[in-house]
């Protein structure tokens, strides 16, 4: 096969594979459908400051999450009952290091065909999502059910952006600004997936946790990069990346000081077969 051969060879291939024109992100739910994701997570954190030596953590988690499809309305919103199957997690400080098995939370989602939650029920104490977010009550779940893929079709290239009213445990309601972009196409494990880039960042006002005894404020903020199968409906492939900024002044008579923590997560999700 000549030059030529090969090049006509591979433009066909990629007019077969590769959408050609615009392609509209939806999610398709199945009534009874599960689907199980490996999930895997590593961080770091430190806090410092009241003039006290600085405290590190390192943690990792290792989940697996199973999604079960309970019934589909018209306009393609699913009911969606996540739980933790199995897991752990590890925490180090300094010397110290612990293992132990991750919560095998559980809940109820509705999840909208453009992937927006609309509510989360689950039984006291328990919350289905993929790993908490600096202890606060939120996780993963919150931010990415937030964020929604736009009502039109979208070519390569194409952006959108938006904000939303995320639930933030004892924070309460707090705007969350996100983009996203389509930024092309690949094959994953014999899937044509779209490959979605989606961006946040959210303000947090700490203020109300500390009940009048210190101020404080923050910032959520970081990226996904999501693999949707475009034929299924399905996210079969993502990673994505987290900052969180928090600073606390603490109140005592007529001095004051100053405690920051910074923690940044990595994530990997995928499909299991």
């Amino acid at each position: 096969m000549n030059r030529k051969q090969v090049v006509l060879s591979l433009v066909v291939l990629l007019a077969v594979c590769w959408p050609a024109h615009a392609v509209r992100l939806r999610f398709k739910f199945t009534k009874g459908e599960v689907l199980r994701y490996k999930m895997l997570t590593a961080g770091a954190s430190r806090t410092e400051g009241a003039g006290m030596p600085a405290i590190p953590m390192e943690f990792t988690m290792d989940v697996v999450l199973v999604q079960k499809v309970l019934d589909v309305d018209a306009q393609g919103t699913a009911r969606v009952a996540m739980q933790m199957s199995q897991g752990t997690m590890k925490m180090k400080m300094g010397e110290n290091e612990h293992t132990m098995p991750f919560p095998l939370e559980k809940a109820v989602l509705r999840i909208t065909a453009r992937g927006k939650v609309t509510s989360v029920s689950g039984q006291p104490g328990e919350k289905g999502g993929m790993g908490g977010a600096a202890g606060l009550g939120f996780d993963l779940s919150d931010i990415g059910g937030a964020m929604q893929f736009p009502e039109r079709d979208l070519k390569v290239g194409d952006s959108w952006r938006g904000t939303e009213k995320m639930k933030a445990g004892p924070l309460g309601e707090i705007p969350i600004t996100y983009s996203g972009k389509l930024t092309g196409f690949k094959n994953y494990k014999g899937a044509n997936c779209g490959v979605v880039l989606m961006s946040f960042e959210a303000p947090l006002d700490l203020s109300a946790l500390t009940k009048g005894m210190a101020s404080g404020s923050g910032k959520l903020a970081g990226t996904l990069n999501m693999y949707m199968d475009l034929k299924r409906g399905q996210d079969v492939y993502l990673t994505g990346e987290m900052v969180w900024l928090q600073k606390m002044t603490m109140h005592m008579g007529q001095q004051s000081t100053e405690v920051n923590t910074t923690m940044k997560m990595n994530m990997k999700q995928y499909l299991l077969q």
